[in-house]
């Protein structure tokens, strides 16, 4: 796509059309075919204002900020209690848990209490929402 227009949110549009290049009609001759020769193979074309544009938006986005944050809390975890943390937002019980890990029920119960501390969490819905934002394969 080739535009005049240069405000948030036009990128994005763009991309979300099927456009697999944006430039700006400021750009120069050069830089023009540059991106038609680099779409004509397939890739992706974006003039450096619309891609700073795009990076923008793509730190800004809440899916992101929350995926970002629900990381940053996983990391406070010991590794037991990241298993624990994975293994909950399963929907395992704590004797299933305690199973899988090769752990006492009690360890569990104790993980458990760990992780909502961390966390400020109150309860395991809790606990497997923000396993389930981070991106965790289950």
């Amino acid at each position: 796509m080739m535009t005049a227009f240069d405000e948030d949110g036009t990128v994005l549009e763009a991309i979300l059309a099927g456009a697999d290049g944006f430039l700006l009609k400021d750009e120069g001759p050069d830089e023009i075919v540059r991106a038609i020769r680099h779409v004509a193979r397939g890739e992706a074309s974006f003039s450096p204002r619309s891609a700073r544009q795009l990076r923008d938006w793509v730190s800004r986005s809440p899916s992101l900020a929350a995926q970002r944050h629900a990381e940053a809390q996983l990391a406070l975890l010991t590794e037991r209690e990241r298993d624990v943390a994975v293994a909950i937002a399963t929907g395992a019980s704590d004797r299933d848990i305690g199973a899988q890990l090769f752990v006492a029920e009690s360890t569990v119960k104790s993980s458990l209490r760990a992780i909502n501390v961390k966390w400020g969490t109150e309860n395991r819905v809790q606990i497997a929402v923000i396993v389930a934002r981070s991106g965790v394969e289950l």
